[in-house]
């Protein structure tokens, strides 16, 4: 039998009732005895950041109970401590202080049962788990790894650089999907580090790369311009510094500095959905407003979709999937994680681009405005085709399509342009195949899931638009890795029997190679159809008229 008087101190519960009384709460839960300025702490954006992720925002996670684990030790902080404050005549403490938060109220004793007892008696509490913050016994930078659970799935948001993290409580093993976050500390390591280190807790599960702590991250950045030779305190790294950490990790960086071609917001939310959805956090650079504030580096994880606002477009002739973003969702180390950068109406706002989730100071509730400088995607070495490769020859391949087709401009093909693997691109096409019910599906087009395809690819999938909702038609393959690929698909896939038809009537088969098989394999099992024969079936030269046999 367990002694509960023995447990007094290791743990501590907090309950309350109104919010006032939670945002007191939360700010005595992550404040250190040794550091006891509370006041100071109500002020700081991240405390007030947690309060609405946890608490108070609708959308949040709506937390009921804080768990607090008085001491914990935390291997990231761990590292920093010997590679800095060790060294310190101050004498820096080694252990942590855990903060866990739940969905459902338990007493104390319920949750000495909970750790002690059989988990089937309490699952539903268990399954209550949203994750936990680290606190540092540091006087600043006092968030440590932080494991929280993301916004719900509803309204179309989309958290695709997730991984499983595992928790161990009191000896009970938990599982959250997320992404871990901190602080920055300003010594160690500034937002760059921190948002390095967001990035790679991902990369290393992706690509069996490298995973360093944050001060790991700043010794590997190496010198700055000057070549001062200090390293650490960490004034923040430049973008040749950002570079040469994501080398040490064992990844190349493909690097955009968004000029004026491609700066529009149509553009980023392209380039940043086209790796994004893969799973691989996107590095973004931006400039708040304020032209003392230095170029503040963030990690893309999420995206969400909507009705986007207008927006000056670079082109109008290709229809993109990521136009539809509104938002993405980052790990912000001055904020907290899944911040929001909301998109802004350029037509109205065409100075910057979003609306972020820092607030201009403690006591409004204005948000400060950015723009995205640049964006660094890390990858492996071999994948050697890039975005703009692939979004280039779809270009090319539509006019090639409304050519033959003789499309009008209101017809509309809507493309999804992204990078995956080869397993993650056959699930998606086994789920499609396998959920689809809609008369017309093509029954040949599973025959992909049976042919060995590249280990990264870029995918591009044409899609219908119609009122009613959008219809795959078909989809090409690319090997990210084989730079040979203009004009040269790795593989295409017809997706609907009434396009396939029109498509070999239309003459496509003859202007494009990768399609000549449907061609040849019609022509070998329909050879007595008469001229007419595509009239009667009801094959039409036009969109509009195959979205009206779609619906």
């Amino acid at each position: 039998m367990t002694n509960h008087n023995d447990l007094l101190g290791k743990f501590e519960i907090i309950t309350r009732t109104s919010a006032g009384q939670w945002y007191t709460a939360l700010i005595e839960a992550l404040t250190l005895p040794e550091h006891t300025n509370t006041d100071k702490n109500k002020k700081k954006s991240h405390i007030r950041y947690f309060y609405n992720y946890l608490f108070n925002d609708p959308n949040g996670l709506q937390a009921k109970l804080i768990l607090i684990e008085y001491e914990y030790t935390s291997k990231a902080y761990l590292s920093d401590y010997m590679n800095y404050y060790a060294n310190c005549y101050r004498d820096y403490p080694k252990r942590c202080r855990r903060v866990h938060f739940f969905s459902k109220t338990f007493d104390k004793k319920q949750f000495i049962n909970m750790v002690t007892g059989k988990d089937a008696l309490y699952e539903a509490d268990w399954s209550s788990y949203l994750g936990y913050i680290v606190v540092k016994p540091l006087p600043t930078g006092i968030i440590g790894t932080t494991l929280l659970s993301t916004y719900g799935a509803k309204a179309k948001r989309h958290f695709s650089a997730l991984r499983p993290c595992h928790i161990n409580l009191f000896g009970k093993n938990l599982v959250l999907q997320t992404l871990p976050y901190q602080e920055q500390d300003g010594i160690v390591g500034t937002c760059a580090s921190s948002a390095l280190w967001f990035t790679f807790q991902k990369t290393c599960q992706l690509f069996n790369s490298l995973s360093p702590n944050p001060s790991e991250i700043t010794i590997s950045a190496g010198f700055d311009s000057n070549h001062t030779g200090k390293t650490f305190p960490s004034s923040g790294l430049e973008i040749s510094q950002i570079c040469k950490a994501v080398l040490s990790a064992g990844l190349v960086s493909e690097l955009r500095i968004l000029n004026m071609t491609q700066q529009t917001s149509k553009y980023l939310k392209s380039f940043v959905y086209a790796y994004l959805k893969m799973g691989i956090p996107v590095l973004l650079g931006l400039k708040l407003e304020g032209e003392w504030r230095d170029l503040h580096l963030v990690a893309v994880n999420g995206y969400r979709l909507g009705v986007p606002p207008p927006q000056k477009e670079r082109y109008k002739d290709l229809s993109l999937a990521s136009d539809d973003i509104t938002r993405f969702y980052a790990h912000d180390d001055q904020v907290g994680p899944f911040a929001r950068l909301v998109f802004m109406d350029e037509n109205t706002e065409p100075l910057y681009q979003f609306k972020t989730s820092w607030w201009r100071d403690a006591d409004t509730e204005d948000m400060l405005m950015a723009k995205a400088y640049c964006a660094i995607v890390p990858l492996p070495a071999s994948i050697k085709v890039t975005f703009d490769d692939i979004e280039a020859e779809i270009a090319n391949f539509e006019v090639t399509l409304r050519t033959h087709l003789e499309l009008a401009a209101t017809d509309q093909i809507r493309w999804d342009i992204y990078l995956s693997e080869n397993n993650g691109y056959k699930k998606e096409i086994r789920d499609y195949l396998s959920g689809n019910d809609r008369p017309g599906v093509d029954p040949e087009a599973g025959g992909i899931l049976f042919e060995l395809l590249p280990q990264y690819i870029w995918v591009a999938k044409a899609f219908l638009r119609t009122p009613a909702a959008d219809f795959l038609l078909f989809d090409l393959v690319y090997d990210a890795i084989d730079v040979n690929y203009k004009s040269s698909p790795y593989s295409a896939t017809i997706y609907d029997e009434t396009f396939k038809r029109a498509m070999i009537k239309s003459g496509i088969a003859d202007e494009i190679n990768i399609f000549k098989r449907y061609k040849q394999r019609s022509q070998d099992t329909e050879v007595k159809r008469t001229p007419d024969m595509f009239e009667k079936l009801g094959v039409s030269d036009s969109l509009d008229d195959l979205a009206q046999m779609f619906e």
